[in-house]
């Protein structure tokens, strides 16, 4: 009975060093997660603002001759199936897959999963930083943009369900971090590819997949300029970077998964 409990205790301490860095890193990402979304929110009385520089958005664009969002939402306006499924790809393809992403990197990628999570996080305060000092809005809000919200039309579940509050800035359309962030993501699939050749084709394709079906996805609902998607690319470079000198600074190189077996 002794070393039944002996046994016991110690697979339990095992167990417990075990799960202990994931929830500290749990504990810290959603630390952060609350501190974002406040710092987001807390843009208010700048309306005005916002509204003119989503505007500027809408001349420049045409000045280059690559204002397609209108056709690009006329495109899936004609069809309720196409709709649902664009805004549940701009929906679930966010913030679920980057949770979902986090934990297997987490779990199986310790190095990758570090380095992702440091590019997040300079993208993150790059992007907080151009929210609070340039709101922009987007499409949806502004009425000469010609293009409707398709969230709150025809969607039950939308990041938009709430214009006001500590947690929603109506006005953080650049840069798009739905795009930015899923560049990262598909980056760190790339990175922790299996070493097959059928493998690494299909996290290649998981990535590329994200990638597109969020550009598409953020402007047919009307919620981004393309332009807001080039910044948010834009800032998840940056956002690399920080995490590449971060690695040096520290003395660690860059691993991918082929390193890592």
């Amino acid at each position: 009975m002794r070393f039944s409990r002996r046994a016991r205790r110690a697979r339990l301490a095992i167990s417990a060093r075990r799960w202990a860095p994931f929830a500290v890193e749990l504990t810290i990402v959603a630390a952060g997660a609350l501190a974002y979304f406040l710092i987001r929110g807390t843009v208010k009385g700048r309306a005005s603002e916002a509204l003119d520089r989503a505007a500027d958005l809408v001349a420049i664009e045409r000045q280059l001759g690559v204002y397609w969002e209108p056709a690009m939402q006329a495109w899936i306006l004609e069809s309720r199936a196409l709709i649902e499924f664009f805004n549940a790809v701009y929906f679930w393809t966010h913030m679920p897959v980057i949770i979902t992403v986090a934990v297997w990197l987490h779990w199986r990628h310790r190095r990758i999963y570090g380095f992702t999570r440091n590019a997040f996080v300079g993208s993150a305060v790059i992007g907080l930083a151009i929210y609070y000092a340039l709101p922009t809005a987007p499409p949806r809000l502004l009425p000469e943009a010609g293009l409707v919200d398709t969230m709150a039309l025809y969607s039950q579940t939308s990041y938009q369900a709430q214009e006001v509050g500590p947690f929603v800035n109506a006005y953080a359309a650049l840069p798009s971090l739905h795009f930015g962030w899923a560049l990262l993501i598909a980056m760190a699939l790339w990175l922790a590819r299996p070493s097959t050749r059928w493998g690494a084709t299909v996290f290649a394709a998981l990535g590329l997949l994200l990638v597109f079906g969020q550009l598409i996805g953020i402007v047919v609902t009307g919620n981004h300029f393309l332009l807001d998607a080039l910044a948010g690319a834009v800032v998840a470079a940056v956002g690399v970077l920080v995490a590449f000198v971060w690695r040096r600074y520290r003395g660690l190189a860059p691993s991918t998964a082929a390193t890592e077996r």
